[in-house]
């Protein structure tokens, strides 16, 4: 109850503002937190959508709500903490969360717990105070429970000095530790005491977000707000606060909580791809996976992580771990063997694949595929990404992987509206990127950088386009300039008509400061020979006065006449101790020794010994292209290997390329060596002299398809050429199908025969009227392809039904496209006479349908979709891929009905049949895919 009340305070008060008292609130407090509690297990920690307990009424159902949130991602911290150090403590590292998502807290504990153990394990305190930083009391509790766990059971007990690095002691020099409210804020660990809203005792939690001592949010710090909170004085020594969140969030309803924000024109609006999370980078749109999910290798989807397999998991002995989505629960061990429990099994358990047994830590542990070099990522532009039991190929940054021919190409940035590009720049797509192009001019005081599309700043100082005149300096400042008054050495004074600096001429006794003023001369500091040495200088307005002082001190004489001191000279009396190779030199009242040039004293040995340049001024005596090599009392430098000395210790570059046949192409120096490079067309040898012809039909033949036809390789470029049936286009890259109908005239010599052009060839199909029946002009679009037969009479003898009952017309319809085209597609539209006496019934069958080489028929009728979109129209629409060659006859009847205007009674009228005659033909080299083509 006590831990309740003091996790739930920051509720406490929200429940105050409306009137309740702290015994009602506190006990719909208690309910609604154990909701929470349980809500954490039951949602695998999302905390969202929970359902409200029972016996709470509407009024508190707001607070209600908030208390199930807190109390359920306080569970979710806790456990994610426990999760972290448990690793830390197992494993030792944190690694395997480094590329994980949503594991915040859970790595934050283990790096804190690891940082305990490393300080344990070198003798470091165990105050986590001796890294200066404040990292706040989880860490300071991982790092103690990890370092010295027994000192958390000692609570606020005054703890003892160590001599071990421990707390207590005061290596660190920031204080001595007595008690753990040092650490954690003057409250110790443990205190169940409960606090009330208007109590003035101090708190058992530190200060966090605390805006001043004693105030609501520095007594309840991190149980208010999410991030900022700030107090405010109240009514009868109470005080109010509010929240706050650090940029890029936003407050929620709630007034406490922070969520990430998303703005208006953020793309996830609009074009969310995501199977969890949806965040807009500016860059793209990035996907992010709940707690105990693996982001697929789309990117998009999740999946998820089997903890029991992993051994992420804390099942003890005795338990087994059973998976769960996004999750783990530890049931008691049945026993049996192989369940990875019992530790007396003398048999080595067999891991899935993609994992190998450890026998140190007994359990199954995944393989790095992408480590040990067994993975399948070979294709271009592919990186490999190791999961749990397997690994993932994804495309590298700026690629994507396209399904159809399993690889990694380029993303169009620019047309997929994945570009940052701002206002006023045009975007321009690059291999594996792209470049912002600005469009708009830069405004007074900048000019555009065609290289970088950035503004840059004109000098106005430089191409002397201000305006400051003699008196000022200019100084350039971004998009303008500022106009600085000149300034004069000191003894000049400015003219600010002429701009020129007039010297200033002072009384005797003073001189000129910077601004042109006369001041005092201080003779005693300005001139400190004025007085001998045995005279002392004393400073007055506009003189000075001498007062001998006539006290030799150590290393000092009288002079021959007594009125001064004079300095002895030991080196020259030779009254000096200098050995060892050590030159004695006299300084005022005393004498140093020191060693030649290249020599340093060595105090110990009290002699001179030479200085090895080379390691003492590592890289600082020669130039990186040089080898520093010591000498007795200097150093000399070695020129390497590519360069040659130029005298004084300088090395300069040897250009190889100046020597003949180094190389078989283009020979290019560099620093210290040279590189060949190839013509186009061709690419560098292993031997990286040589040049080697690039087989581009071969490299990128299916990649970017060089030629829409057939690719042949030519000594450094390649050649495109077309079967027959093609003719090359103006790209002399692109095959072009030719009509033989249209361009060849009488291909097909039938009386009847019509010539139908296909991909590469053509076909000729002989269309004859049914007795009774004449060719009529044909209409539409197509009517080289298009054949109509219309009745000589509508005139029949009585009796006669199969005269009455003959169709109105034939018509003769051929339709030519290629295996694979897009569906849906429409086909073909037949329409009727539009009368409100007049109803049309559309009826579409299937006459035959075979491959025209084998004869098997690869097409039924549920290929074919009748849709009638008017009631006198009707369209035959393809919804199903066809695959080449195939022959198709479909058959669509229009029957037409009539009313009589006295009765209203209908009458059937005739028959209009459309005959449709499909040519699939077979996939060519060309990837496009196009409509059919109504021939």
């Amino acid at each position: 109850m006590a831990r309740i009340q003091r996790n739930l305070l920051s509720l406490v008060f929200v429940g105050l503002l409306f009137a309740k008292s702290i015994g009602d609130l506190l006990s719909v407090a208690e309910k609604c937190c154990q909701q929470g509690t349980q809500w954490y297990q039951s949602s695998r920690g999302l905390c969202k959508n929970s359902p409200m307990p029972a016996g709470i009424q509407a009024v508190d159902q707001m607070n209600c709500r908030a208390i199930i949130e807190v109390c359920c991602l306080n569970k979710k911290q806790e456990n994610d903490c426990e999760n972290g150090k448990k690793l830390a403590k197992r494993v030792g590292d944190c690694m395997a969360l480094r590329n994980q998502l949503n594991v915040d807290d859970q790595q934050e504990c283990c790096n804190c717990c690891k940082l305990g153990s490393q300080a344990r394990d070198a003798g470091i305190s165990c105050d986590p105070r001796v890294f200066g930083v404040y990292w706040g009391n989880r860490c300071n509790y991982a790092y103690l429970e990890c370092c010295d766990p027994t000192l958390l059971e000692r609570g606020d007990e005054t703890l003892p000095s160590g001599d071990n690095g421990t707390i207590g002691e005061d290596s660190t020099g920031i204080g001595e530790l007595r008690s753990l409210r040092d650490i954690f804020g003057g409250g110790g660990l443990r205190q169940e005491k409960e606090i009330p809203v208007d109590s003035n005792e101090t708190t058992t939690k530190p200060v966090v977000n605390a805006t001043e001592p004693g105030s609501i949010c520095s007594r309840f710090p991190g149980q208010l707000c999410d991030h900022i909170c700030e107090s405010s004085p109240g009514a009868e020594g109470a005080s109010s606060y509010k929240c706050r969140c650090h940029p890029g969030f936003q407050l929620q309803v709630d007034g406490r909580t922070c969520k990430q924000a998303i703005n208006e024109g953020s793309r996830c609006n609009t074009n969310n791809p995501c199977e969890h999370e949806c965040i807009d980078t500016g860059l793209a749109i990035a996907c992010k996976c709940f707690e105990g999910y693996l982001m697929k290798m789309d990117e998009k989807g999740c999946e998820d992580i089997d903890e029991c397999l992993t051994g992420q998991n804390d099942c003890r002995p005795g338990e087994t771990c059973v998976n769960n989505p996004g999750g783990y629960v530890c049931e008691p061990s049945t026993g049996e063997q192989g369940d990875g429990t019992d530790s007396g099994s003398p048999l080595t358990p067999q891991c899935n694949s993609g994992y190998a047994f450890n026998t140190i830590s007994n359990r199954c542990e995944d393989i790095d595929e992408c480590i040990i070099g067994t993975h399948s990522c070979t294709k271009d532009h592919q990186v490999c990404r190791n999961t749990q039991g397997s690994h993932l190929c994804q495309c590298e940054v700026g690629y994507e992987f396209n399904p159809s021919i399993r690889e990694c190409e380029d993303v169009n940035e620019c047309a997929s509206n994945r570009d940052n590009c701002r206002q006023g720049q045009t975007c321009e797509n690059t291999v594996g990127s792209f470049i912002c192009r600005r469009s708009i001019s830069c405004g007074t005081g900048y000019t555009l950088d065609r290289a970088s599309q950035r503004c840059t700043d004109d000098d106005e100082c430089k191409l002397r386009t201000h305006n400051c005149g003699l008196a000022r300096e200019c100084r350039n400042t971004p998009g303008s300039f500022r106009c600085i008054p000149k300034q004069c050495p000191q003894g000049y004074r400015l003219d600010y008509s002429t701009g020129a600096c007039d010297p200033v001429e002072c009384s005797r006794g003073f001189t000129p400061d910077r601004s042109g003023n006369c001041i005092d001369l201080d003779e005693c500091v300005e001139r400190p020979q004025v007085c001998t040495s045995t005279q002392q200088c004393i400073n007055s307005i506009g003189s000075y006065k001498c007062r001998n002082l006539i006290n030799c001190g150590s290393g000092y004489e009288l002079n021959s006449q007594g009125n001064r001191c004079t300095d002895i000279d030991e080196c020259e009396r030779n009254t000096h101790d200098c050995k060892g190779g050590s030159i004695c030199r006299n300084r005022p009242g005393t004498y140093v020794c020191q060693c030649p040039e290249g020599y340093r004293m060595n105090q110990v040995l009290n002699r001179c010994e030479d200085v090895d340049e080379c390691e003492r001024y590592d890289g600082q005596v020669c130039a990186t292209n040089a080898e520093c090599q010591n000498t007795p009392g200097s150093y000399s430098c070695i020129c390497k290997d590519g360069f040659e000395n130029s005298g004084r210790r300088i090395c300069k570059d040897i250009d190889e390329c100046e020597r003949p046949g180094m190389c078989q192409h283009e020979c290019r120096n560099t620093w210290g060596s040279f590189q060949c490079t190839c013509f186009d067309g061709y690419q560098l040898s292993p031997d990286g002299r040589t040049c080697q012809d690039i087989d581009e039909c071969k490299v990128w033949g299916n990649r970017g398809r060089l030629c829409v036809g057939i690719c042949e390789n030519i000594p450094g470029s390649y050649t495109c050429s077309c079967p027959e049936g093609y003719r090359m286009m103006s790209d002399q890259r692109t095959c072009q199908d030719i009509d033989e109908c249209a361009e060849r005239g009488t291909t097909c010599l039938g009386k009847d025969d019509i010539c139908i052009n296909t991909r590469g060839k053509y076909r000729c199909q002989t269309v004859t009227c049914p007795n009774g029946f004449v060719r009529a002009a044909s209409r539409g679009r197509n009517q080289r392809n298009n054949i109509r037969c219309q009745r000589r009479t509508f005139v029949c003898a009585q009796g006669d039904r199969e005269c009455l009952y003959a169709p109105l017309s034939y018509s003769y319809n051929f339709i030519t496209f290629p295996t694979k085209i897009r569906i849906p597609a429409d086909l073909f539209t037949m329409r009727g006479p539009s009368s409100p006496y007049r109803r049309l019934d559309f009826e579409l069958k299937m006459v035959s349908a075979k491959d025209p080489k084998t004869g098997i028929t690869r097409v039924s009728r549920d290929f074919f979709f009748l849709d009638k979109v008017r009631s006198n129209e009707a369209i035959v629409r393809l919804n199903r891929e066809i695959s080449g060659p195939q022959d198709i006859e479909l058959q669509l009847n229009m029957q037409i009905y009539s009313k009589e205007i006295t009765t209203a009674k209908e009458i059937f009228f005739g028959t209009a049949v459309a005959n449709i005659t499909i040519f699939v033909t077979e996939e060519g080299f060309s990837s496009e895919n196009k409509r059919p083509v109504l021939l």
